[in-house]
């Protein structure tokens, strides 16, 4: 399986990258012994991301699930896989990979923000590796060029899949009984020159 495009392919350790990672400030993805640069994010995907995390983390306040940004490591110990989703939801306490605390192995829903060069790795090889962590139930796939998401959500051991696409659409995150209307995820982002603004008053 080929996995993601990188200028720098070094094969190193799993425990020699957590160590290079943890002292330099650019964060790289890790599989099978290679380590993948991650990339700057753009104004619209930062935005959508932010949208996010304010609206889902205000719905989870007193509820057993947090939700956190990318600065958070996952690690699929069955894959031998590291990566930072744009959005990860837990459910109860972190399950830590080692005592640094900053790498989680519990997680319940990850949520991706997909970018052109980004959207193949993400559906297709991200999403598999994902799948071999027994916690992991819900992929949320939102569309940066237009109001669209798609989610996969696991079933009774298989994987249903859904797609919306318009700003007057809702995603709901099945897993945490959670209804979003496009307008909040996509609130600030400009589509055709026009600017999608949300009156809450």
């Amino acid at each position: 399986m080929i996995y993601m495009q990188s200028a720098q392919k070094i094969h190193i350790a799993e425990q020699d990258y957590l160590e290079m990672e943890r002292a330099l400030p650019q964060k790289h993805e890790y599989y099978r012994g290679e380590i993948y640069t991650m990339g700057g994010e753009s104004f619209r995907h930062t935005k959508i991301a932010s949208n996010m995390h304010i609206y889902i983390g205000n719905f989870l306040r007193k509820k057993p699930y947090d939700i956190f940004f990318s600065d958070l490591r996952v690690h699929i110990p069955k894959a031998q896989f590291y990566s930072y989703p744009d959005l990860v939801i837990i459910c109860g306490e972190p399950q830590y990979a080692d005592n640094q605390f900053d790498t989680i192995t519990n997680h319940k829903i990850i949520i991706e923000i997909l970018s052109p060069s980004t959207e193949y790795n993400d559906k297709e090889v991200k999403f598999g590796l994902y799948t071999f962590s027994e916690s992991f139930e819900e992929y949320i796939l939102v569309h940066l060029s237009k109001p669209e998401i798609e989610v996969y959500h696991k079933v009774q051991g298989s994987w249903l899949y859904d797609t919306n696409s318009g700003i007057d659409k809702e995603l709901y995150i099945n897993k945490i009984d959670c209804l979003i209307p496009f307008a909040e995820i996509y609130n600030g982002v400009i589509f055709d020159n026009d600017v999608i603004k949300i009156n809450r008053t």
